[in-house]
C-alpha cells in the first residue's frame, strides 16, 4: 500500500493488542482469549471531536462487528501485529457487551481473539477468486484494499 500510514488510535492499542496476541498464541487452538477495552479517556474524545470523529460511534466498518469505532481501532491493531508477527494465520475476533462495574462505572468493553481452527476462515479466503480478495497469498495487495485517503483521520 503506497504511502499508507497506521492511524494513531490503533497504534496506541499495540500494547494491549501485543498482550493479548500473546495469550491467543499460548491458549489451546481454536480457543477465545479475552480482555475488557476501556473507553477513550478525555483527551482521545477531544483528539476525536476536532477531527469529527466520534470514537465511541457506531463502527463504520462492513458489519460494524466492532460495535464502536472505539473498539474496530483495537481491532485493527491486533490484525497489524499478528500480520507483522511469526505466526500470520488466521485471527478471528469478536466483541461483545460493555461491563459495568457494581459503582455503574463502565469497565470496558469484551474484546476476545482465538486462533483460527485449520480449514475455516483460511480456507474460504483461499477459495475466493483473485478479483475479491484484498490480499494474495504472500500477503501483498491484490488491488483491493482499504484506501488511506478515504480515512477521516
Amino acid at each position: 500500500m503506497p504511502g499508507a500510514e497506521r492511524d494513531p488510535v490503533s497504534v496506541q492499542f499495540d500494547g494491549a493488542a501485543a498482550r493479548l496476541l500473546r495469550r491467543a498464541y499460548r491458549a489451546p487452538e481454536g480457543s477465545w482469549v479475552g480482555t475488557y477495552v476501556r473507553n477513550p479517556s478525555p483527551a482521545w474524545l477531544v483528539w476525536g471531536a476536532r477531527r469529527r470523529v466520534s470514537l465511541l460511534g457506531a463502527d463504520t466498518a462492513p458489519g460494524g462487528q466492532a460495535r464502536t469505532r472505539w473498539a474496530r481501532a483495537f481491532i485493527r491493531s491486533c490484525y497489524y501485529l499478528h500480520k507483522h508477527g511469526d505466526d500470520p494465520g488466521p485471527l478471528q475476533y469478536r466483541v461483545g457487551r460493555v461491563k459495568i462495574n457494581t459503582g455503574g462505572v463502565i469497565a470496558g468493553r469484551l474484546v476476545q481473539v482465538r486462533l483460527a481452527p485449520p480449514g475455516g476462515a483460511a480456507a474460504a479466503v483461499g477459495a475466493l477468486p483473485d478479483s475479491a480478495r484484498i490480499y494474495d497469498d504472500d500477503g501483498n495487495p491484490a488491488g483491493r484494499w482499504a484506501d488511506p485517503a478515504d480515512r477521516d483521520w
